[in-house]
């Protein structure tokens, strides 16, 4: 049910207790990302790492993309958060956001309601990974990090992108409200970070802290940092 409550319980005393016997899916595209070849090499090895701490297998697995319903989302209540000084803000926002608001224009409250029916779509395809599975892990991003400055990669591994194709992989659970985690998973040949999101059953929060402190114990990673140019 998504929308029921768990019990109070104390994360900080629950991470004192070891995580073993788990069963982990590591998808590296979610079905219909487009991933860039270093990031899901580096990602593989990490999540491989897991294995420590029960069994991990690679799944192909097939989700609805809900790259539009986000979209639609974010412009509709952007626009509406904003009301009456909207246009007073597009004086000052960010030129790249322009477009996006744009699109306001084209869209109803219609749009608006049927984001419900597709986050359930989603739900039901992933419920059941999260039925034979504990954790379904992936990349955080698509990309490695790219300039400041930058909202947007326009292809990756030489296929054009969407202007949000670069972070295919954190939304989907937000739409449907489970608890994920990114935790370093290495660093590209020019130095640059990679991340691994770990994501959860509704309400297991506590396991995911736990994989994921169980993942740095046996990846130590604060002693490598990039350069800063």
């Amino acid at each position: 049910d998504l929308y029921s409550l768990p019990k109070h319980i104390s994360y900080f005393k629950a991470l004192e207790d070891p995580i073993d016997g788990v069963k982990i899916a590591f998808s590296p595209d979610l079905g219909y990302a487009t991933v860039d070849p270093e990031v899901e090499e580096i990602v593989r090895k990490a999540a491989f790492k897991l294995e420590k701490f029960g069994e991990v297998e690679e799944v192909k697995i097939k989700v609805p993309n809900l790259e539009m319903e986000l979209t639609t989302k974010v412009v509709l209540e952007t626009v509406t958060m904003f009301g009456k000084d909207l246009e007073e803000w597009k004086k000052v926002a960010y030129p790249a956001y322009l477009g996006f608001l744009a699109m306001a224009e084209s869209l109803t409250y219609k749009e608006y309601i049927k984001i419900e029916e597709r986050k359930r779509e989603l739900w039901r395809a992933l419920k059941p990974i999260f039925v034979k599975y504990d954790f379904l892990v992936t990349p955080t991003v698509a990309v490695p990090p790219f300039e400041i400055g930058n909202i947007r990669v326009s292809e990756i591994a030489g296929k054009p992108v969407t202007p949000i194709g670069w972070m295919p992989f954190t939304y989907p659970f937000n739409f449907t409200s489970q608890p994920a985690a990114s935790v370093p998973a290495g660093f590209t040949k020019d130095g640059l970070p990679v991340g691994m999101q770990i994501v959860g059953r509704h309400f297991n929060d506590v396991s995911v802290l736990k994989i994921s402190k169980a993942y740095q114990d046996v990846a130590p990673w604060q002693d490598k940092k990039p350069k800063i140019q």
